[in-house]
């Protein structure tokens, strides 16, 4: 069982280590990948130092951002539902 314990505590300090590594070149996708190497060391070791402000830090570095804006042009009039309808369908993708 110690070396269960040992196994999951050294893949935790990969994990970490190199979502640290990869942060250094501060490039957005570099966050995306530094994040899913976060929640793999989360996941071995739930409670890592500062294991969750790495995780909303490369999350929030790693998004990409849109303005999206709706015009109806066409001849019909759509109910406000529609628009919204529209908007959140996009923001699910």
């Amino acid at each position: 069982m110690q070396d269960m314990v040992t196994a999951k505590t050294e893949s935790a300090d990969f994990y970490y280590a190199h979502g640290m590594e990869l942060m250094k070149s501060n490039l957005k996708e570099s966050y995306r990948q530094a994040y899913n190497e976060f929640i793999r060391a989360k996941d071995y070791v739930g409670d890592y130092e500062g294991i969750d402000n790495k995780i909303m830090e490369t999350r929030y570095k790693g998004l990409s951002r849109v303005f999206v804006s709706v015009e109806n042009k066409s001849m019909l009039k759509f109910p406000k539902e529609f628009e919204d309808d529209l908007l959140h369908s996009i923001f699910q993708i």
